[in-house]
């Protein structure tokens, strides 16, 4: 079976711009929630965007919160208030039936170099608590890379959280302006535990979010090691910022998917 293909557009931008060309397209959506929009949005039209989703035959998945958010933070208060901030999200993630929620570790080397085993045992113990909310809302977590360096930091939760529900989010754009690491080393690493992708595109010096294609990335590279480890559930979203980047976007996914035998 195929994956699944998702475009990615904040909650507040796909209400007043964006759902109904998104229904009309016949697209799944990945939803990006940030504070403002679970701070200050009733749950009722989480539950109205979610049934209009569905009845349209559109799925969504979750894109949890970020910006101030570390899982491994060192002051015990700043931990109590990201758990509830995901715990927000992941109860809009079981309003909207989402199979999958992303979350950003919060890991910076510039704030934690040093200090790497702390964070990662106070993250584990987040991402622990997490996990067995999210076993609720039948929902997985999936982990993407972000300003990790390398593959280590994830391998490290991942054996930390054992056998809980969680998946690796690979970010083919992230790892060309913030790893040191070759690709294919991530991927071989966090193989066993890749369940979705986040696809855009840049020239290597600024997370730039433009059109798959249009920049300098190895699309090539990721969907020839796709095709040859094929996992059932694999989803994909389309992480381009501009509206006018969706369209050839897509077209480069469809051509890669059938190239590869996707």
């Amino acid at each position: 079976m195929p994956p699944e293909i998702f475009i990615s557009c904040p909650f507040t931008t796909l209400c007043q711009d964006h759902l109904d060309e998104i229904i009309d397209m016949g697209l799944n959506v990945e939803i990006g929630l940030n504070c403002g929009a679970l701070h200050s949005t009733d749950r009722s039209k989480f539950k109205e965007v979610a049934e209009r989703l569905a009845r349209e035959g559109s799925k969504a998945l979750i894109h949890a919160p970020f910006t101030d958010l570390s899982l491994g933070a060192a002051d015990p208060l700043v931990r109590e208030a990201v758990l509830e901030r995901q715990c927000q999200a992941l109860e809009v993630a079981g309003l909207m039936g989402a199979a999958k929620m992303v979350l950003h570790t919060g890991f910076d080397r510039r704030h934690y170099w040093g200090m790497e085993a702390a964070w990662i045992s106070r993250a584990a113990d987040s991402l622990i608590k997490l996990a067995s909310k999210a076993d609720e809302y039948s929902v997985e977590l999936v982990l993407e890379n972000v300003f990790e360096a390398d593959w280590r930091i994830h391998d490290a939760l991942f054996r930390a959280v054992g056998d809980a529900n969680m998946g690796f989010c690979y970010d083919i754009g992230h790892h060309k302006v913030f790893s040191k690491t070759p690709q294919e080393e991530w991927l071989r690493n966090m193989g066993n535990r890749l369940s979705h992708c986040h696809l855009h595109d840049n020239h290597g010096r600024h997370d730039d979010h433009i059109a798959i294609g249009a920049g300098t990335l190895d699309f090539e590279g990721l969907f020839q090691w796709l095709a040859s480890r094929k996992r059932e559930g694999m989803t994909l979203t389309i992480e381009a910022h501009r509206r006018e980047d969706v369209r050839p976007s897509l077209d480069k996914l469809y051509r890669l998917i059938d190239k590869y035998g996707l």
